[in-house]
């Protein structure tokens, strides 16, 4: 499945480079991390918001 999702990206390493490519799935990777630490702290969602949101962000994450 990962090298499904791979493929089409890999039309944009020659633009941006493998490093600056590299670094910037990293960075959303960490974006995505922090907002699921995060996510418990919302108690003014519902919980099944809260549910969904962390089901999105995992999906997202992989």
């Amino acid at each position: 499945m990962r090298t499904v999702r791979q493929l089409p990206t890999a039309y944009f390493i020659p633009k941006m480079g493998y490093k600056g490519f590299v670094l910037f799935g990293c960075s959303v990777r960490s974006a995505l991390l922090l907002i699921l630490a995060n996510l418990p702290s919302l108690v003014f969602l519902l919980s099944a918001v809260q549910v969904k949101l962390m089901l999105t962000n995992v999906f997202l994450f992989n």
